[in-house]
């Protein structure tokens, strides 16, 4: 069982739309990127400052399932949640049409954050800002 304990609102703005008036699918992975650094900030994390640390973050993995669409001016909910696996992040996500919160897509992405060409074993939800 996964406990979503994070959700992160927008409103789909117009340069997100492909011709057909959806959101074409790389916006929704720059959604699901942006969902990551508030989830990350939100426990604690000094996302900046794990940067500047010399953490560089990695997605080795990001599988998206849709189930709907999303059109011109319509408000969704990412909701999410964090697993650790050794030095893996593995964010689960649901994308969700506000307010009735019906489910449009899932997604499940796989991070690592490296430092000097390597796997970094560090807590990055530890590093606070400086």
């Amino acid at each position: 069982m996964i406990d979503y304990d994070f959700t992160f609102d927008g409103k789909v703005l117009e340069p997100e739309l492909d011709q057909l008036g959806f959101v074409h699918h790389h916006k929704i992975a720059e959604w699901l990127h942006n969902g990551r650094v508030a989830y990350l900030r939100s426990k604690g994390g000094a996302y900046e400052t794990v940067l500047e640390q010399g953490f560089v973050p990695a997605l080795v993995n990001l599988e998206m399932t849709f189930s709907g669409a999303l059109k011109r001016d319509m408000e969704y909910r990412l909701q999410m949640a964090l697993q650790r696996r050794g030095a893996r992040y593995i964010f689960h996500t649901k994308i969700l049409q506000q307010p009735s919160l019906t489910e449009l897509a899932t997604s499940k992405a796989e991070l690592v954050f490296t430092k000097d060409g390597k796997v970094a074993k560090d807590d990055i939800l530890a590093i606070k800002a400086s």
